[in-house]
């Protein structure tokens, strides 16, 4: 089987929850990786790209065809505008990265815990 046969069932496999946890996990390695390699080019794209997901929840939430509940959704995109701020100043080295990395890590632990039964 191909890498890309297999990335085609994988992505067919997964929830959305599934997804975005994934999707989580993979950029907070990056943030972590980076930030303890002391590596500002890779802690700088794995930044940008951990913004740019957090840009797609926003996006997302902010749709009133999102079925999440309102709340939720406001406090998501709350959060989403919070991690871009933060984001830039980590970027001009005003703040640590760790912040995001737990921000990150706490959404990934509720898709986890508040996941559909199988």
């Amino acid at each position: 089987m191909t890498l890309q046969a297999y990335q085609r069932t994988a992505a067919t496999v997964l929830s959305d929850r599934q997804r975005e946890h994934q999707t989580l996990a993979q950029i907070t390695g990056d943030l972590m990786h980076a930030g303890e390699a002391g590596d500002p080019s890779a802690l700088n794209l794995a930044l940008h790209r951990n913004r740019e997901l957090w840009n797609i929840f926003v996006l997302c939430c902010s749709d009133e065809a999102n079925r999440l509940p309102e709340e939720l959704r406001a406090r998501i995109v709350g959060l989403g505008l919070w991690v871009r701020e933060y984001t830039s100043r980590v970027m001009r080295g005003e703040k640590p990265h760790t912040a995001l990395v737990d921000i990150n890590r706490e959404i990934m632990d509720g898709l986890i815990r508040h996941a559909p039964a199988a």
